[in-house]
Parts: structure tokens; C-alpha cells; sequence
């Protein structure tokens, strides 16, 4: 008997030319020949248009579910997702996804509770105060406006009302005096040109009442004041 090297599509509306190679059908063990009766285009067409229906669909998603719960299907999906990750667009859109989440009610309420169950641990406490040290000694203008700012709190010599813009300049003047210390090589200090703490009377930690002095200058100046504006009389003393 010859050997069968063609065979036609069983499809009537086949649009390939019959006959056709035996590589254009898939293989079934059912059927004599151990082919299908249809051709690939067919089958994929049917396929496809079955996967459309809702018993399809059905029919799907539970075979990949079963996939995916597999040894062999979770070892392909952490492979995939870790691939998917490392792409340079995806990166970047979770960056943006994150921050904007991050602004959300429901991403402060889980920020929180992760950065707790964090530094719960003896690991997180170790790692986030080295990185405070290393964030200290890259910013210590920020260190220190931090640090006034706490002791003016203490001394209530604060305005409740304070305005973003002016915390921003009221940093500006701590980390000004902190360029300067290391670019000239002499201490400066931040200095309240109305003293927080006076004999008779207090200012305020507000930026119109800051000033960049050395530390000499600051240590003559004191607590001085003589009730004018600019409080300079302790310069000619």
C-alpha cells in the first residue's frame, strides 16, 4: 500500500488548497491515520472562536487555573514575573504606580503598617538607623533645621500657620550655614536675630527672624538684644 504523503481538509469552508501536506494537520491517536480531520488553519479558527463563547471561557480559565497551581505552573509564573520586573518600562511604570498609590488613603494605611512590622524587627531597627547616619553626614543643614526645630517646639516659639514656603526658607537658612562650614572651614551658625530665650522678651523661630553668623559671632552675640530690629549694638561691644 502506498504511503499517504497528502490529505484533504474534512472543512467545507477550508480556504487552503486541497490536497495538503500531512504537516498541516495536527496529530490524533483517535483517527486511523493518527492525524486530524481538519487542518491546522481550521482547527485554530474553531479553537479560537470556542474560547469566545462562555463555556469557553469557563473551560479556560479553569485549565490555566490548574496550570497555575501546578509545581510546573508556579515555577513558570515566578520565572515570568521576575523577568517581567527587571524590564526597564516596567520598572519605571511601577515607580509611578507606587508613588501614586503611596498617595492614596489605603497606601499611607499600608505604608505605616509595613514600615511598624519593619522596624519591629532586630534587622529593620539596625538597617534604618545606618541609613539615618548616612542620610545624617550627606545632610547636615537638614539635620540641624530638624533639630531647631524641635527645640523651638519645646519652647513654643512657633507659628501654627506657617506656611510650607516659609519652613522651606527657614531650612534654606540651616543648610546655607552648612555649605558654608565645609566650603570655608569655619563653623556658622543659625542664629535668631530676636533671641528665643531673652531676658525681656522671646522671638520667634520664623525666617524673618533668622540669620547666618560664625560661631565666634553667634557665641558673642548671646541673648543679647536692644530692642531695634536688626539687633546689631553687640557687634561694637
Amino acid at each position: 500500500m502506498p504511503e499517504i504523503i497528502t490529505k484533504n481538509c474534512s472543512n467545507p469552508n477550508c480556504k487552503e488548497i486541497n490536497p495538503q501536506p500531512l504537516i498541516n494537520f495536527y496529530k490524533h491517536k483517535s483517527h486511523k491515520d493518527g492525524l486530524t480531520s481538519s487542518c491546522k488553519v481550521c482547527v485554530n479558527k474553531s479553537v479560537l472562536a470556542y474560547q469566545k463563547t462562555p463555556r469557553g471561557k469557563e473551560v479556560r480559565n479553569k485549565t490555566n487555573k490548574k496550570y497555575r497551581e501546578s509545581p510546573k505552573g508556579r515555577k513558570s509564573q515566578k520565572y515570568h514575573d521576575k523577568k517581567r520586573r527587571t524590564r526597564p518600562e516596567v520598572k519605571e511604570a511601577n515607580k509611578i504606580w507606587r508613588r501614586e498609590y503611596d498617595r492614596t488613603p489605603r497606601g499611607k494605611e499600608v505604608k505605616i503598617r509595613n514600615r511598624k512590622k519593619y522596624l519591629s524587627t532586630e534587622n529593620g531597627r539596625k538597617k534604618h538607623l545606618e541609613r539615618g547616619r548616612i542620610w545624617g553626614k550627606a545632610n547636615p543643614g537638614k539635620v540641624n533645621a530638624n533639630t531647631a526645630k524641635r527645640h523651638a517646639s519645646k519652647l513654643q516659639a512657633t507659628l501654627k500657620n506657617l506656611t510650607k514656603e516659609r519652613k522651606l526658607q527657614i531650612r534654606e537658612f540651616y543648610i546655607k550655614a552648612a555649605k558654608l562650614t565645609i566650603e570655608i572651614g569655619i563653623k556658622h551658625h543659625v542664629d535668631h536675630i530676636i533671641p528665643l530665650q531673652g531676658e525681656n522678651v522671646s522671638g520667634l523661630h520664623v525666617p524673618w527672624n533668622l540669620q547666618i553668623l560664625t560661631e565666634s559671632e553667634n557665641i558673642k552675640k548671646a541673648n543679647k538684644f536692644d530692642f531695634t530690629y536688626n539687633n546689631e549694638s553687640w557687634r561694637s561691644k
